[in-house]
């Protein structure tokens, strides 16, 4: 099969998953991996994209199959182009750790997220510009892995860390001093676990990965917001560069904000929670797939967080930002 024939295919799939068409995402992107060949550029590629259809779509063992093939193909071949295919491997191994997360298999999920980290690290610095944005995603990501396994002081690390990335590389965009490279190494789509909410009012639980649009399940009280059934994977903005990074760091400033709760250190909360609220009217993507489901979750439940310690307008502020984002989400 002519290659130009299997990029058609998965360029269409990722256009028809970029605009919500997921169904139609998946059926395209299937018949580009029948198709493929044992190129591990193309093969890797394309499995990749369709296992963060198949996630977002709510099928975990299938996308974890197909995400665990991805990276199977790319590390069996990174000796023979390591340039191009090592990016690559770090971004599947990033997916994998949110789809094993995603299943509940906590201490499995956080190998592959170091991992990626890892690598996207040695790679951001000889080439910053092309990788820091994906090791930003990646940090947040190991965030989150690192406290389903109850390592929280680390997981605060990376997130601080992934917000610092986050914020820089949004400045720079805003200020036209360079291009910034787009989050999708994988020709278009990013896979970034949504910022998740705690089960019970007394601080943020084990997070779990998120796909699909959050819904919560029946609320203890009005005011304790409860697991969102399902995790959430945001798609990549291509040609929107500055958006993306934007997105990511308001992801990032919420999972800050529940990372400190968790440490029970209320009085650094409303700071990057605040910011993350003052930020949310300048996000204008609300594709099914966006992680902003996530922080609507995360939000609700830092507004009730801080009206319990004593910061009423912080927790009055928070908490509006998150039911109208909710309503722009489900409008």
């Amino acid at each position: 099969m002519a290659p130009s024939r299997i990029a058609e295919l998965n360029e269409r799939g990722l256009h028809l998953a970029s605009t919500g068409r997921l169904d139609e995402a998946l059926a395209v992107l299937r018949e580009a991996v029948s198709l493929s060949p044992v190129d591990p550029l193309v093969l890797g590629r394309v499995l990749n994209n369709l296992g963060l259809v198949q996630a977002w779509l709510g099928r975990s063992a299938e996308a974890t199959a197909t995400t665990e093939e991805a990276v199977r193909v790319y590390r069996e071949s990174a000796n023979t182009a390591p340039t191009q295919i090592r990016p690559l491997l770090a971004d599947s191994l990033d997916s994998l750790g949110n789809r094993l997360a995603a299943q509940s298999q906590h201490h499995a999920a956080f190998t592959p997220a170091q991992e990626s980290v890892d690598i996207f690290r040695e790679l951001a610095k000889s080439d910053p510009d092309t990788h820091t944005p994906n090791l930003a995603r990646a940090l947040n990501n190991l965030s989150i892995r690192l406290c389903d396994i109850h390592r929280h002081n680390a997981a605060l690390d990376a997130t601080q860390e992934a917000v610092n990335l986050y914020r820089q590389l949004h400045l720079t965009a805003q200020s036209g001093l360079t291009t910034p490279s787009l989050l999708a190494s994988q020709s278009g789509l990013t896979d970034q676990s949504g910022p998740t909410t705690p089960s019970t009012p007394t601080g943020p639980s084990n997070l779990a990965d998120q796909s699909g649009l959050a819904t919560p399940s029946n609320l203890p009280t009005p005011a304790t917001p409860a697991d969102p059934a399902t995790p959430t994977d945001p798609a990549g903005l291509a040609g929107q560069s500055g958006l993306v990074y934007l997105s990511g760091l308001v992801s990032a400033l919420a999972n800050l904000g529940l990372r400190l709760a968790r440490l029970d250190r209320p009085t650094e909360v409303p700071a990057p929670t605040i910011e993350a609220v003052n930020l949310l009217p300048t996000l204008t993507d609300h594709h099914p797939a966006n992680q902003l489901s996530g922080v609507v979750e995360s939000l609700t439940w830092l507004g009730w967080y801080l009206k319990k310690h004593g910061y009423r307008r912080e927790g009055r502020t928070t908490t509006k930002a998150a039911t109208t984002l909710r309503r722009s989400l489900t409008a």
